[in-house]
């Protein structure tokens, strides 16, 4: 300690040397369609995303020394469309 600060501190969550980034795939596509001198609009978007090696976190009892565990986990997938529309 220097000047009552606590100069270094134990990490309490466990580490784990597999541990893989968070990736990601992603495509979107669409268009934009405009009529009647472009007083009215049309646009339209499909896209899809695809996640994996999600970063998880759990607990883990404190007789281990640590509070908590990271591991890779999951997977999401978000997809869907827009429509907007302008007059």
């Amino acid at each position: 300690m220097i000047a009552g600060f606590p100069t270094h501190a134990l990490k309490d969550v466990l580490p784990n040397l597999g541990l893989k980034p968070q990736r990601s795939n992603s495509f979107e596509t669409g268009f934009a369609l405009s009529m009647f001198d472009y007083r009215w609009k049309l646009d339209f978007t499909w896209y899809n995303t695809h996640s994996f090696e999600q970063i998880m976190t759990a607990p883990i009892p404190q007789s281990s020394g640590y509070s908590s565990f990271m591991f890779n986990t999951g997977k999401l997938r978000n997809r869907g469309f827009e429509i907007i529309t302008n007059y």
